[in-house]
């Protein structure tokens, strides 16, 4: 079992490493109970949502990972933000998760192909 600072980072990181996981939380709204599996880098289609925040952000793990948490659905998240009082921010689907996951951990991904004597393939659309 790994505990990781927020959900973003629960998904996001087997999404871009291509990885099987679970990941397992509670919806900060309602207390229920929300697990989502990771199967070779696709997360489980589910309804949750995740809150993105895009607020100063001067404590990344006290501010950006502490409200960067699952929810089980737009609703949930749009009450707790409300609750929260109305941080900047977005609500992303599991969809908008795994790409952000992609670009943002891109350079681990290339660079773990490397240094295990893998060389990283290259990526057509970046020329």
């Amino acid at each position: 079992m790994l505990h990781t600072w927020c959900a973003l980072d629960a998904v996001g990181i087997p999404v871009a490493l291509g990885l099987d996981a679970t990941a397992a939380t509670r919806c900060p709204t309602c207390g229920a109970p929300l697990t989502l599996s990771v199967r070779a880098g696709q997360a489980t289609r589910l309804p949750f949502v995740l809150w993105f925040s895009s607020g100063p952000c001067p404590r990344l793990t006290r501010v950006f990972c502490f409200a960067a948490n699952l929810f089980c659905d737009t609703a949930h998240a749009e009450a707790w933000k409300r609750q929260a009082g109305n941080p900047q921010g977005r609500v992303i689907s599991l969809a908008d998760v795994e790409d952000t996951a992609r670009v943002a951990w891109a350079d681990v991904v290339a660079e773990g192909r490397t240094v295990h004597g893998v060389e990283a393939e290259e990526d057509d659309t970046q020329q």
